[in-house]
This record gives C-alpha cells, structure tokens and sequence, in this order.
C-alpha cells in the first residue's frame, strides 16, 4: 500500500551513491514515487541532501536556489580529467615547483582571490545540458562540447589545515559557503591553476543546504527503518520549513476560503503592505495557523500562486 507524506527529509547521502540512487532508495522504502532531491551531490561526496516528498515537490525551488556549505580537501599538483580523485590523472607537477608555489602564504591569497562573484566553466562530467545532452554523456561518449561560463558567488572561503600526503603532494582542507549553482570541483581546479601546479578536489563534505544543516541529517538505514514502523513522520519537515525569509500573512475565514479556491484576495490592512512592490511572495497562513498556499501581491490584492489543501490544490501564472 503507497504511503502518503508531504514534507522534507533531511538526509545524509553516503559516497559511491548518486543523488537519484538516493531517491530511488527512498521512494522503494517508503514507497511514493513523488520524491525528489534538492540539489546534486556527486557520487564520490557525502553529505546532506535534502528531499522533497509529495506536495513538497512543488516547493523544491525554494530551497535550491539556498546558499551550500562545504568542507572540501584540495590535492596540489596533480590534474585530473574529472577535476576529482576518481578521473584520468593528466599531469604531474614537479615536486620543486610544489614547494616553491604551494605554501599556506600563498594559499591564503588565493583563498582571498576566490571569494567574490566569480565566473565557472561547468566540468564535462556535470548534468549542466548542452543540445539536449547532459555534459556528463557527451563525456562519456568521449566529446568536448562547448561550454558557456556561469557566474557563481562565494560568500566565504577559509583555509582550515595545510598538510603533505604520503606521496609528498599538498593538501588543503577548507570550508566555503556558495551560491546554487558553484562547483566545489572546479574552484579547487581553478585555484590550482592560479598557483601555477594544478589541483583536483580529493574530498568533498556538505555540511548545509539552504536551512538544512548535517547535524539534524538522517541515515538512509533509519529512514528504512522508521518507514517500516511508520514512523516517518518523526524526521519529516513541514512544507512551510524552508519559507522563514517570506513574509508571513494571516488570513481571517473568507479569505483562506477564496484563496483554496484560487481566488484572489483584497488587501485591507494598507498600512503594512502600501509599501510593498508587487510581486513579492507571501506565506499564506489561516487564522487557526494553517499553511494554505504561497501568495503574492499585485496591486491592492493577494494572488494565490500555490495552494497546499488535500482537497483543492491549484497553481496559477
């Protein structure tokens, strides 16, 4: 018998799994097809991965476009296709030029260079889509296609240990905070060749997506097993979660009525929303406290854009 939730499960995405394997996984156990992630992580991280589960999936949005947080290593001096550990290695620096580039002095300058808005190339083995083909299969196929910059923001980047591994190569362990959208992969392979010596992203960690932090993730192991118990719902965010910055309405009866409904609805309190420029989003709540739809304002009225209700769910343009 198919279950029936709606909400967020914050989870902790094991290495050597993609991203839709975990939802794959997910939708088997607590069998709903309506299930999806919030933002790949590649194969080779681990980390958190929120996803979106029944009604949920039309808010997704919302929490893609959050910021990301990482704990990441960067290995100094050796290329790789993939610009990870798993790819082709494509060169070798030499070990003199490793110790006259590679120190925590430099470092900490590039770290500095690489804070900012910054312009990326998508790797090849990225689902960025190039005539209808992910880069990734064009890779796999064995094609270069071209591929357009994207602009990207890191808000912080910050040195947390220099070391050496066993073969004599610099590592880098950092923390950075980051726009949709950043490819950790691509800032350590672009770091590498601002200092001249190449680099490729050893290891990757997400600690937080958007307002989902790795503290609070759960194992795919105890999602199992609370499904089994039916007990899902005890990790289960509420749609609203992700909404904190939008701004909160409170209707009174008549109009959580009209707004089920697809209705728009006129603004009577003038004074809090005279200033406000259309098309900014609301959270629609009813006088009891229920979510009941995403709003928007337009003119002297609230538009509904998407409504949340078992029994009347809309979505407007």
């Amino acid at each position: 018998m198919a279950s029936d939730y709606s909400g967020y499960l914050n989870v902790l995405k094991p290495t050597g799994m993609t991203s839709h394997d975990v939802v794959y996984y997910v939708r088997r156990h607590i069998r709903m097809k309506k299930v999806g992630h919030m933002g790949t992580l590649d194969p080779d991280a681990a980390g958190v991965l929120p996803l979106c589960i029944g009604k949920a999936t039309r808010l997704a949005a919302y929490v893609q476009n959050e910021t990301k947080e990482y704990r990441g290593e960067a290995c100094f001096g050796i290329r790789t296709a993939s610009q990870d550990r798993s790819g082709e290695r494509l060169s070798l620096a030499l070990k003199e030029a490793l110790n006259a580039q590679v120190n925590r002095d430099r470092l900490e300058e590039v770290f500095a260079k690489y804070e900012g808005i910054l312009e990326q190339t998508p790797p090849m083995v990225s689902a960025v889509k190039y005539q209808g083909k992910k880069l990734y299969e064009w890779a796999r196929a064995g094609k270069d296609v071209p591929r357009r910059p994207r602009r990207v923001r890191v808000f912080s980047l910050t040195l947390v240990d220099f070391y050496q591994d066993d073969d004599g190569y610099p590592r880098v362990l950092f923390d950075v905070v980051c726009s949709k959208g950043t490819y950790i992969r691509t800032l350590c392979a672009d770091m590498g060749e601002t200092l001249g010596v190449g680099a490729h992203m050893s290891y990757l960690l997400r600690t937080k997506a958007g307002p989902f932090p790795i503290d609070k993730t759960v194992t795919l192991e105890e999602l199992k097993n609370l499904a089994e118990k039916g007990d899902l719902a005890r990790v289960l965010y509420p749609l609203d979660y992700p909404l904190d910055g939008m701004l909160t309405v409170h209707l009174t009866n008549e109009q959580s009525e009209s707004i089920v409904h697809g209705r728009s609805v006129r603004i009577t309190d003038s004074a809090s929303f005279g200033e406000m420029a259309d098309g900014k989003q609301l959270r629609l709540y009813s006088k009891q406290g229920q979510f009941l739809a995403i709003g928007e304002k337009k003119d002297q009225y609230i538009k509904p854009k998407k409504v949340f209700i078992e029994e009347t769910e809309h979505e407007n343009d």
